[in-house]
């Protein structure tokens, strides 16, 4: 029975390693174009023409600026990723990322997510943007989450977050409205490990769920793992806690700071920031 079980585990093993090293082959010896740059917000965006399906073809600040006419609770949305603290995607010297690296320098606290109380406009990956409720704690919930225990407590990054979806049709969101699981979505999209610990000792700990779930990304947690060790996450490796939970009056008055900062941010986009729907794209690309 012993030699049997170690012939299934040798198997098991070279099957793995097998599919790693394919990964691996592809990755380094396929022709380059299979590596070059595509777009798939204009993937979409063709097929959807070809299909006769409506595509929203806004810019996320134009679609901000109108939505929020019709939605006054409409608020920038906010987390701690590279994106609001570093000049990865942003640009250098923008003013979120000096806002919220005046804030680390000072020790105060730095909520995980937000707004709080507010609705967030979301990407249009399926071609139309949705309008996202956040909780009393920042995260896209609906408040009546809280008022009974919870059940699953989810954590992790786009995966767990669904950005270009609802409260109501994120994996949360189906849990609840589905089968009937009160669960809560505390995903923060482009979070790594570090920041998805933070959730869970600031919130989780609080709420003490049932059970954790936490969706692992194979594809880029260990790379933000190395940037989120530089900062003030790696402290959740210990004891430390900013008591989030608690501290709802700081949590408040970081965002009252953020908005003005962001819509600043935003009118600027708004005034540069360029489709990318159109027909020359492939071209300037």
């Amino acid at each position: 029975m012993k030699k049997l079980l170690k012939y299934i585990w040798i198997f098991f093993f070279n099957i793995l390693l097998i599919l790693y090293l394919t990964e691996l082959s592809i990755t380094l010896f396929l022709p380059t174009q299979i590596n070059s740059y595509t777009d798939l917000d204009y993937l979409r965006y063709q097929k959807a023409n070809e299909l006769g399906v409506e595509f929203d073809t806004r810019t996320y600040y134009q679609a901000f600026y109108e939505e929020k006419k019709n939605e006054p609770n409409l608020s920038p949305r906010y987390q701690f990723t590279k994106a609001y603290w570093s000049p990865i995607v942003f640009g250098k010297n923008n003013p979120i990322q000096k806002f919220v690296k005046s804030k680390i320098e000072k020790k105060s606290i730095i909520p995980l997510r937000g707004p709080i109380n507010k609705k967030t406009l979301s990407c249009n990956e399926g071609g139309t943007r949705k309008i996202a409720n956040n909780d009393k704690y920042g995260f896209k919930n609906p408040n009546s989450i809280y008022e009974k225990k919870i059940k699953v407590f989810l954590i992790g990054d786009s995966f767990t977050h669904g950005e270009c979806e609802n409260e109501n049709t994120d994996i949360a969101g189906w849990l609840r409205n589905s089968y009937n699981i009160n669960s809560s979505n505390y995903g923060i999209s482009g979070a790594g490990p570090l920041l998805s610990l933070a959730a869970l000792k600031e919130y989780g700990v609080k709420l003490a769920p049932k059970n954790i779930i936490y969706f692992y990304s194979e594809a880029n947690d260990m790379q933000d793992l190395k940037i989120e060790k530089d900062t003030f996450l790696i402290n959740y490796l210990g004891s430390f806690t900013q008591d989030l939970f608690e501290n709802k009056i700081e949590v408040d008055n970081f965002f009252r700071e953020y908005e003005k900062i962001a819509y600043m941010f935003l009118d600027e986009k708004m005034k540069t920031e360029k489709s990318k729907f159109n027909e020359k794209f492939d071209e300037n690309i």
